[in-house]
């Protein structure tokens, strides 16, 4: 095609006329390089194909750190022995003028055949290294990467080239616009500054970092407030008046060097001052602007660059090739200026002949080692191509540029801190109110209680905090547990009293024939013993941590027994009233109490009513244990719910209301015989009841507490205790040190005192 044509055209004139240039080393493997030689004078949209002329020099120190490096490598018996290395290197000073450049690389004998397979292929070069820039890579690493050449770069940041899919044979030896930003927000981060600005130029490397820079400031509470993308000809003035009249303080330049000399020599003349300006790597290293007068009131600079490493003998090799050229330059001067009046090859450099050896070395170091890097990059992949050895490589190897690609790719980084946020941070224990469009931007409000700073949000169930705090505490988990004093002591307790309840069924069971026994109710004082002792063991449930279980044993068993044992109480005070006092006036109501075992029948029937009464209370709402989260702020009771009031206040009604019956009949017994009269001990029994209760749900209700619990328990006690003493204890008493009271005679005399002083109610003495 005519395309085609002119690629030829223009390569068969590089053959020509740049075969004696001064870029230009021969070898066994051939090494590209673009290098900025020049910058151009000012940037014009081009709409047809025209050249673009180049002035002045940007940087004449990074092609001599290139050809220093394949020297040293062509000098070093290790890394490629017995295989030199040649290079050819072009000026790269814009996008339209790099085609002519990039075209020689790829070609073979001057011409360039699309679509060739890759083992079949040989362009001129192995590997390519450079060019400086983001955008002048972009333009061209397509043409480059689309035969897998590697592309080795020693200058170009942009996040966009790191794909592989676009880009597959491109790397480089700098880190990344990615890589850069996030240094950049960890630095933002580690000051704690909020609020700052984001300075580009209008190019790839500046767009992409700040694409990259808002995507990674999400979640990170960093706002920025200002951003824009400057030309060489924008205001710069008025750009930083604005960023001024924000109050941020923290401004990060992302841009090439050109734009940021004109952003840092604007702030000097309008006077900005106390700022941090955050340097990019394309900058960091500017050796001019430090001795700019009055940078110093401008405020921090804080650069992101490349760890600077010194190259062994480089300065040496500076001053022979500087001599060199010098030298070269008187000769051929004449030759050289007809040459470049005439075409122009992109390997041209008017100004080398005058610079010196201390010129070069005191240019700015941003990209030596970047360089330096690259070639070594590009030798060692083809040390291990050639299967190289200490001593020589595998010359007979066969060597295509996609066999190269095996690299690794290859950073560092404090004053008084300024401030830079939109607000001053809230207090511990305020919390932030939204003003505007930014969320750095707030005032302060008091927090309630349970809530995180900024936002307030509760707490969770298992946390707490006081009012104003600014962090959530874990609660502690609360319950009375075995090992507590408290608990030990009401055990102890339980234990005694239950072993001293058996060794009273015992010795009343050994004594069932005698008198006081039979007093006491005969056999049914087992069945009262037996329901003190099933009551007791209700308070082991009340310790460790709760269960549904645990909650309805610990209540039932008690409450269900207990009313057993009044019952028992209430009909024994019953018969004893009615077979002293009413035998004798209702003698057939008597004959029946007495023939159908009424004393058994009203147990029976009371003791069914309260069991239905209390299956009742634990099916309609069922007891179970609860974390109580709402009392204590620091603190989660673990306790057991009291169930469905009215069916508990329903199966407490029937146990106070035989009690108050039993209180009601050992009241009219007042005046029996001593040995029946049972009115005190069952009237203390039961007001201790009833006191006991009275007092534990009073504080239940006014307190809360874990010991509410062990109150709980001891209630339980009490009530036990109350009838274990005043109507067991004095019995056994007399069973065991006073046996002459425990006799029939004695018992028949009481009965007879009585009978002479009060009318008769029977002849016969009943032991019921």
């Amino acid at each position: 095609t005519a395309w085609l044509q002119l690629v030829s055209q223009d390569c068969l004139f590089f053959k020509v006329s740049c075969s004696t240039s001064e870029f230009r080393s021969e070898g066994d493997y051939l090494l590209g390089g673009l290098f900025a030689l020049h910058e151009i004078d000012r940037v014009t949209p081009v709409f047809t194909p025209e050249t673009t002329e180049c002035f002045c020099s940007i940087s004449s120190k990074t092609h001599f750190n290139y050809m220093f490096a394949v020297e040293e490598i062509n000098n070093s018996t290790t890394l490629l022995p017995n295989v030199s290395l040649g290079y050819e290197i072009f000026d790269h000073c814009s996008n339209t003028g790099n085609f002519h450049s990039v075209l020689s690389f790829l070609s073979n004998n001057g011409s360039i055949r699309p679509k060739e397979k890759l083992n079949n292929y040989q362009p001129k070069v192995i590997a390519l290294a450079g060019p400086y820039g983001s955008s002048r890579t972009i333009t061209v690493a397509p043409l480059i990467t689309m035969d897998l050449i590697p592309m080795v770069n020693y200058g170009a940041a942009s996040y966009e080239l790191s794909n592989k899919i676009q880009y597959p044979s491109f790397v480089r030896t700098i880190p990344s616009n990615k890589d850069l930003i996030e240094m950049i927000i960890h630095l933002i981060r580690w000051f704690g500054w909020n609020w700052v600005a984001f300075l580009g130029s209008q190019d790839d490397y500046s767009t992409d970092g700040l694409k990259l820079f808002n995507k990674y400031i999400n979640n990170t509470g960093i706002c920025l407030a200002y951003q824009e993308g400057l030309s060489l000809n924008a205001n710069y003035s008025l750009t930083l008046r604005k960023i001024d009249k924000l109050n941020i303080n923290v401004i990060v330049i992302f841009a090439l060097k050109e734009y940021a000399s004109k952003i840092i020599k604007a702030a000097i003349a309008n006077n900005i001052q106390e700022k941090v300006w955050i340097a990019s790597h394309s900058w960091a290293m500017n050796q001019q602007l430090p001795r700019e007068p009055g940078i110093r009131k401008i405020g921090t600079i804080i650069g992101i660059a490349d760890r600077l490493l010194s190259l062994p003998r480089f300065n040496e090799f500076v001053f022979n090739k500087a001599k060199g050229t010098a030298d070269a330059g008187h000769n051929d001067k004449a030759v050289s200026d007809v040459q470049n009046k005439n075409e122009t090859c992109n390997q041209d450099c008017d100004y080398c002949s005058l610079m010196t050896a201390e010129d070069i070395i005191n240019e700015s170091p941003t990209n030596s080692f970047a360089v330096y890097s690259a070639i070594y990059t590009i030798a060692h992949a083809l040390h291990k191509v050639l299967q190289c050895d200490m001593n020589e490589c595998h010359k007979n190897i066969t060597v295509k540029p996609y066999m190269v690609i095996n690299f690794n790719n290859t950073f560092s980084c404090s004053l008084k801190v300024p401030f830079s946020n939109c607000s001053v941070e809230c207090k511990a224990g305020y919390s932030r109110q939204p003003e505007g469009f930014h969320s750095c931007c707030f005032t302060c409000k008091k927090c309630p209680r349970n809530r995180d700073p900024y936002t307030c949000f509760p707490c969770a169930e298992s946390e707490w905090s006081d009012e104003g705090s600014t962090t959530c505490k874990t609660r502690s988990v609360v319950y009375p547990q075995f090992t507590e004093i408290p608990s030990i002591i009401v055990m102890i307790s339980t234990a005694c009293l239950i072993i001293l309840l058996f060794a009273i069924f015992c010795l009343f069971a050994y004594n069932y024939d005698t008198p006081v026994v039979k007093s006491a109710g005969g056999s049914m004082c087992f069945l009262m013993l037996a329901s003190l002792i099933l009551s007791s063991v209700s308070v082991l449930f009340f310790f460790e941590k709760p269960t549904s279980l645990f909650c309805l044993l610990r209540n039932a068993i008690f409450t269900f027994f207990f009313t057993v044992c009044i019952s028992c109480l209430t009909v024994r005070s019953f018969q004893i009233v009615c077979v002293f006092k009413m035998a004798a006036q209702f003698p057939k109501v008597y004959s029946l109490w007495v023939k159908h075992n009424g004393q058994w029948l009203f147990i029976a029937f009371s003791s069914f009513v309260h069991l239905i009464s209390c299956v009742v209370w634990m099916t309609v709402n069922p007891i179970k244990a609860i974390a109580d989260s709402w009392t204590f702020n620091d603190q989660i009771m673990l306790i057991c719910e009291i169930g469905n009031t009215i069916t508990l206040i329903i199966v407490m009604f029937i146990s106070w209301f035989l009690g108050f019956l039993c209180l009601l009949f050992s009241y009219m017994g007042r005046d029996l015989p001593k040995n029946y009269n049972e009115a005190k001990s069952i009237t203390f029994s039961l007001i201790l009841y009833y006191l006991t209760w009275i007092a534990y749900f009073t504080v239940y209700l006014s307190i809360k507490s874990k010991y509410i619990v062990i109150l709980n328990a001891v209630a339980q006690i009490s009530s036990i205790n109350g009838i274990l003493f005043s109507h067991f204890i004095p019995k056994s008493y007399i069973i065991i040190f006073q046996p002459q009271k425990n006799t029939p005679t004695y018992f028949q005399t009481s009965i007879q005192n009585y009978t002479q002083t009060i009318s008769r109610c029977g002849s016969a003495v009943l032991y019921v």
